[in-house]
């Protein structure tokens, strides 16, 4: 028995050898975890575990390096059944105008900023009056828009009556997810102050989605521990019968707890979607270990009334099988130490962490705890009764004994069986799936979906043949070449790039004046469609959210594959959030198979 726990165990008969010293050290560890705990952080950031090394990773950050970062775009959805008349459409008009002079915002585009050029000058003209006349006028006004620019159809639904806004935020604050939460929060609030009462509003997109899962982390770490900790002393309590016992059972896994915690803010790491599971995993280990101990010295206790020698019997019978659990558990979390995401790693070396406090507070906690209730008289060894399940126990305990041989290779026979299956599953990644389910920032991911065929963008950038830019025919050409390679894959209406508007002008004076436009505007209104140093142009598609990666990945090829044949194929770069996880997710999903 002394060998399967490596000796770890011993440290809970030096803990009651040595009670005062190792109670004053585990009350400092309180205060210690205790002061700490204030310090933890989370981190909603679905990007947060991926591996920030890999190619695809330093193209998505090349992206918005090149144009900006269209993650951190908020997507708003107004729904309302008088959009499609004078006063609904002035209402957004002026929702939109509110919006874009939030603190923080970049800009807001809807409906109203689709580009209309005059096709013989180039010259920029509003398609909208600055006031309508009658309902019938802004309908039509309405229809022929979306007709004459399919594009703008990812911004109004007609037979949905719903209106998009996407906005854009300040650069100063992409980068930072405090600060983009905190603007978003900041435009949410403004936009819901600001718009009419029949107006519906739905916030999208990663920079809601992340403020959400952060929101969801935090109420649900504490749920989590608090119904952890009120569910094993429950259990405790159902088994023992007796309150006291109840409560020493619970003192192991609240430790774990706070000492997790305190683990976490020590560390500086922020609890993530993936960490979250941590300090409660932890809990229910240091409650089942606990519980055993107890287990054990309760029955010896009823048995024979020598409360102090019973607690060191009961930490040599289940020490060391507690302690090898704890081993292999903690080096199960370290076998994620070699995946190259450095949130898996973090993973790792966190969990061992909370397995092996987990450890120490069911061996040096439990029993302390125990010593001191006997010294105090708390505990009556006399009054002690068999804890129930024993006969449950003695009666199963009969087939391991009996049939050994039988039982392993059964186990390895099943391990073998799964262990085939289980390369069958194809990784998949769903956005709405880390978001709880009566979330509106979900309902509004689903309805983007449904309304504009997806909030997420899958982005190409190509480079500039030649000097002069749009002005080019070359450049121009290039344009076309892979709006025709993507348009083979996805609808043509979900596609945009420059280039759709710039085919709508007649003659070269128009062309040459939208180009001047374009390379002359401030650098946030132009990086939707030509680069921070005009030196490439990007072409966006529109993709739902709810696309598995497995298909985003083999769609990503095929376009690849389409354009093999061209001068482009190694030339453009195809990046955007849901292309990266494609890639990444499915691999990261692989490195957790081989761990």
């Amino acid at each position: 028995m002394w060998r399967i726990g490596f000796g770890f165990e011993r440290l809970g008969l030096v803990a009651l050898r040595f009670p005062v010293v190792f109670s004053v050290l585990l009350i400092a560890l309180v205060a210690i975890a205790g002061y700490s705990v204030q310090g933890v952080s989370f981190n909603g950031s679905v990007l947060s575990v991926l591996p920030d090394k890999s190619q695809a990773y330093r193209d998505y950050y090349a992206m918005k390096g090149a144009y900006r970062n269209f993650s951190r775009d908020v997507t708003v959805l107004v729904e309302s059944d008088r959009l499609l008349t004078t006063d609904g459409l002035e209402d957004l008009r002026n929702l939109q105008l509110d919006v874009s002079l939030v603190d923080g915002v970049s800009k807001a585009v809807s409906i109203f900023s689709t580009p209309h050029f005059d096709p013989d000058t180039g010259e920029s003209r509003d398609w909208f009056p600055n006031t309508f006349e009658n309902d019938q006028q802004a309908r039509d006004l309405v229809t022929s828009l979306i007709a004459k620019y399919p594009r703008a159809a990812s911004l109004f639904s007609v037979e949905d009556k719903v209106a998009v806004m996407v906005v854009s935020l300040d650069v100063s604050v992409q980068e930072d997810d405090g600060k983009s939460f905190v603007t978003y929060k900041r435009l949410r609030s403004a936009a819901q102050e600001f718009a009419p009462e029949d107006f519906k509003l739905s916030f999208t997109g990663l920079t809601p989605v992340g403020a959400s899962i952060m929101t969801a982390l935090i109420n649900d770490q504490m749920t989590l521990t608090v119904f952890g900790l009120l569910l094993g002393t429950g259990i405790a309590f159902a088994i023992f019968r007796s309150l006291m016992a109840a409560f020493l059972c619970a003192i192991p896994p609240a430790l774990t707890a706070l000492w997790s915690f305190g683990l976490f803010a020590i560390s500086d790491i922020a609890i993530n979607y993936l960490t979250t599971v941590l300090p409660t995993l932890a809990l229910i280990l240091a409650f089942a270990d606990g519980i055993f101990l107890y287990f054990r010295w309760q029955t010896l206790t009823a048995e024979n009334p020598e409360p102090e020698a019973n607690l060191k019997e009961a930490i040599f019978k289940v020490g060391p099988a507690s302690s090898l659990t704890s081993i292999t558990t903690a080096l199960a979390f370290l076998s994620f130490a070699y995946a190259e995401s450095e949130a898996l790693s973090q993973f790792a070396w966190l969990g061992a962490g909370v397995v092996s406090l987990a450890f120490i507070a069911v061996i040096v906690g439990l029993p302390l705890a125990i010593y001191w209730s006997i010294r105090l008289g708390l505990i009556r060894p006399k009054s002690s009764s068999v804890p129930m399940l024993q006969g449950i126990g003695r009666l199963a305990r009969k087939l391991p004994i009996r049939h050994p041989v039988s039982i392993a290779l059964t186990g390895i026979a099943l391990v073998t069986l799964f262990g085939g299956i289980q390369t069958l599953v194809k990784a998949e990644y769903r956005l709405t799936d880390y978001l709880p389910r009566d979330s509106d920032v979900r309902y509004g991911e689903e309805l983007a979906n449904q309304v504009t065929g997806g909030r997420a963008l899958m982005l190409v950038s190509v480079p500039f043949a030649n000097p002069g830019e749009f002005a080019d025919r070359e450049n121009r050409e290039r344009l076309k070449t892979v709006e025709d390679a993507l348009a083979t894959h996805f609808d043509r209406d979900l596609i945009f790039s420059a280039n759709q508007v710039l085919e709508r002008l007649d003659t070269k004076q128009a062309i040459d004046e939208v180009n001047r436009l374009a390379v002359d505007a401030p650098v946030n209104a132009r990086t939707d469609f030509v680069s921070k140093d005009n030196s490439a142009a990007l072409v966006s598609v529109r993709l739902s959210s709810n696309m598995p990666v497995t298909e985003v990945r083999a769609e990503v090829a095929k376009v690849r594959e389409a354009l093999a044949g061209t001068d482009l194929s190694n030339k453009i770069l195809i990046t955007g959030f849901p292309i990266l996880m494609s890639i990444e997710f499915t691999n990261l999903i692989d490195q957790l198979r081989t761990s």
